[in-house]
């Protein structure tokens, strides 16, 4: 039975110190160079074991190929995880042990506020249970900006929201998905 999931996609990483009169119109894909981090607070998200908090640092970046790799440490037990982005951060392999194909792209760009579009992708299952290929359709809505608190401090974020009926289980132990993702901070490569 397909099981409503809602959770926060990459998008977060999209932050503005600007006041909110300063929030741009249209907002193009991020330019990432290889050491540019985030750290994640997650809830409900399992892969060989339960993932609480992470830190996802570049690896290597393929322009020709539209590639980017990244690692992904698990905090509470050293854990790494390779994950696989698009330039535009359609998620390939992300970080729950699933392949995406085609890559799902959560983030059309530009993003403006009021977008509304569909996200549609094979969720290829790694782990070992369930069903090998579930189809997987989200519907995503760039709802605006608003300032966000997180431990790294205040910032302007565009909202994005994604919602999805997903007649899949990412883990033996927990519940059909519904999981949240966190950005707790971003570092640039300086």
């Amino acid at each position: 039975m397909p099981t409503r999931a809602s959770c926060a996609v990459q998008c977060a990483a999209i932050v503005s110190a600007a006041a909110a009169g300063d929030d741009p119109a249209s907002v193009k894909p991020p330019y990432v160079e290889v050491g540019d981090c985030w750290s994640y607070r997650a809830s409900r998200l399992f892969h060989h074991g339960w993932i609480r908090e992470y830190r996802e640092c570049v690896t290597h970046i393929d322009r020709s190929k539209n590639l980017v790799l990244a690692l992904a440490t698990v905090k509470e037990d050293g854990r790494e995880i390779e994950t696989s982005y698009s330039l535009e951060w359609a998620e390939s392999t992300p970080i729950d042990g699933r392949y995406n194909e085609p890559p799902a792209s959560f983030l059309r760009f530009p993003l403006n506020v009021g977008d509304k579009y569909k996200v549609a992708f094979g969720a290829v299952n790694t782990q070992g249970f369930g069903s090998n290929v579930r189809q997987v359709t989200y519907d995503m809505e760039v709802i605006g900006w608003e300032e966000v608190a997180v431990p790294a401090g205040k910032f302007r974020a565009l909202r994005i929201d994604g919602r999805a009926s997903i007649p899949l289980q990412l883990s033996p132990a927990s519940p059909p998905d519904n999981f949240e993702v966190e950005l707790t901070k971003y570092e640039l490569n300086k």
